[in-house]
């Protein structure tokens, strides 16, 4: 009995040994799995339901968010009063 036990014990001892030293290589930060999705922003402040231009504020609705990270992607705003350089810059990062 006592031979079964240190057999035991030396085969849990030896699966650990194997099991810390074997590890998987680290995610590379270059690759994204998930699309990356650019919504443009509206005009106005989201809460009185107007489309106003005067404040200078913007909003996206939340349902076109939800709706794209439904389907598995990452959402970026883009805001519409941006300078079209900045723009461009940010939607040339993402996949549409």
């Amino acid at each position: 009995m006592l031979n079964y036990a240190i057999l035991f014990l030396f085969y849990i001892a030896i699966f650990h040994c194997f099991l810390f030293t074997i590890s998987c290589p680290p995610p590379n930060p270059n690759l994204y799995y998930q699309p990356v999705i650019g919504i443009l922003s509206h005009p106005g402040d989201g809460t009185s339901g107007r489309h106003s231009n005067a404040t200078g504020a913007s909003f996206i609705h939340a349902s076109y968010v939800k709706f794209v990270e439904a389907a598995g992607a990452r959402v970026v705003p883009l805001i519409y009063n941006e300078p079209e350089e900045k723009i461009l810059k940010v939607s040339e990062k993402a996949s549409n």
